[in-house]
């Protein structure tokens, strides 16, 4: 390489780094949230979770103990959201799909059934942690409450 372009290298490369001191810098040492990204609705006590046709916005939230997520199907199909893992629904404690149907079905992380467009489920969170959910109708779309 030539002394020329490893000069030019060298200053793009100053350039860079400099630019992004000055944006760390100039947001206080915080990162910026792109614009672009869903944020949950927030409602008092209730968050909601959509659910489009490329699956749950947004796939995580934070809530309180005691919080309830609503998921609100914006979709062109039915969905049927439920704790992971598939297709047991067991990882959210006292939960699993063999309690649909029965007397404890109020009390699990589970839909028990098909939600149709414009129609919706919610849950009420009693439990602190991380609890992964999915859609039992097509389980390669999940995400995660976290409850603190």
């Amino acid at each position: 390489m030539k002394n020329t372009q490893v000069v030019i290298i060298a200053a793009l490369l100053i350039l860079v780094l400099g630019w992004g001191a000055w944006k760390l810098s100039s947001n206080n040492g915080q990162v910026q949230q792109r614009s672009d990204q869903t944020q949950p609705q927030t409602a008092g006590s209730q968050t909601v979770i959509a659910y489009t046709d490329q699956g749950y916005s947004p796939a995580s939230v934070n809530i309180k103990k005691g919080d309830t997520v609503v998921w609100k199907n914006e979709s062109s199909k039915d969905m049927w959201p439920a704790s992971a893992m598939h297709p047991t629904h067991t990882v959210y404690p006292g939960s699993g799909i063999t309690k649909c149907n029965t007397a404890e079905q109020p009390t699990i992380f589970d839909a028990c059934a098909s939600v149709s467009p414009g129609s919706s489920w919610s849950f009420k969170f009693l439990q602190t942690g991380s609890w992964k959910f999915h859609d039992h109708l097509l389980p390669t779309n999940f995400g995660t409450i976290n409850v603190e």
